[in-house]
């Protein structure tokens, strides 16, 4: 069982390394702050401390930092399928371009 987890959970890293090189996970996927600690792992997307609070909350999805120990199966098929930019055009999809992704604020000027 011991080896089963620490298998499950390299893979869980390499894919967070690997997917933390993707351009759209780089930034929070809601408000895009840079270098986000957090993934909904429901979602499959990076997020900061602040919108990982709300994704919690508001959606009552499961949230992990990128340095969490345990690690579901799951977790790792869903951020593989997914990520902030195409989680992002899924939802942004009937939007104008014009419109896609207008939030620039961040932590450091939230009131």
């Amino acid at each position: 069982e011991y080896l089963e987890l620490k298998e499950r959970l390299e893979k869980f890293q390499d894919t967070l390394r690997r997917m933390a090189t993707q351009p759209g996970n780089k930034r929070c996927a809601d408000c895009r702050e840079h270098n986000p600690r957090y993934i909904d792992v429901q979602w499959g997307v990076y997020l900061c401390l602040l919108c990982s609070g709300g994704h919690e909350k508001v959606l009552g999805t499961t949230i992990v930092t990128v340095d969490t120990t345990e690690v579901d199966e799951q977790w790792i098929t869903t951020l593989e399928q997914r990520g902030n930019a195409k989680v992002n055009d899924d939802l942004e999809y009937k939007l104008e371009t014009s419109d896609k992704r207008k939030m620039s604020w961040s932590i450091t000027n939230r009131a």
